[in-house]
């Protein structure tokens, strides 16, 4: 069993590390004039460590009396609200790749200009979210594939383990940071030829 210290310690972290977001996050959303991101990803958060935090305030992080209908509710939306998060930062990521492809905008002062909603963004806030959950929400109700066991939270038996951790937080959201990363290295290339393009004009 882990020491109930180490467990307080997890959740101490876990509550400054979800005020810290809120902190960062609001301020971020003003500056930028753009909310849909910042609170999108702010809300997600809130979700998925206010399950977790929940266990620790009632049941002490002991998911053996931790509830049977608690449990199968932390492990879906520990799911649900990984899920969205990845969608969240998925958008953010195509957002920005869509923002640095047109440097001419980069310095203009309408602040509007700087990652604005676009509808397709619902593709992967929502319907990736929905798609997956789907799948993850099958294998954990309808063939019972978790238990409450000594840690800090329920997880799945051990012969489902692998399985519904790669269906859940731990494997499907992997699927996404594949694009997402060939987009960022795009934008990375995108900005470092502007500002080469921009010091060679300077020298001449």
């Amino acid at each position: 069993m882990l020491p109930f210290g180490l467990k307080l310690a997890w959740f101490a972290l876990s509550l400054s590390g979800l005020i810290g977001c809120w902190a960062v996050l609001l301020p971020l959303a003003w500056a930028m004039q753009s909310y849909w991101g910042p609170i999108a990803y702010a809300a997600g958060i809130t979700a998925l460590e206010g399950v977790f935090c929940l266990g620790a305030m009632v049941w002490k992080m002991n998911p053996a009396t931790m509830p049977r209908a608690f449990c199968t509710a932390q492990v879906l939306v520990t799911g649900v609200a990984t899920f969205f998060l990845i969608g969240v930062l998925a958008a953010i990521t195509t957002a920005t790749t869509v923002y640095v492809a047109k440097p001419k905008n980069w310095g203009a002062h309408d602040d509007h200009t700087v990652l604005p909603w676009r509808f397709y963004y619902v593709l992967p806030m929502v319907l990736f979210p929905v798609l997956a959950s789907a799948v993850h929400i099958t294998f954990v109700i309808f063939f019972d594939t978790f238990d409450p066991v000594d840690g800090l939270t329920c997880i799945a038996h051990p012969l489902w383990q692998v399985l519904i951790r790669f269906l859940g937080y731990a494997g499907t959201p992997f699927i996404i940071t594949i694009p997402c990363l060939w987009l960022t290295l795009m934008s990375v290339v995108r900005v470092m030829r502007t500002h080469n393009t921009s010091d060679a004009r300077v020298v001449r």
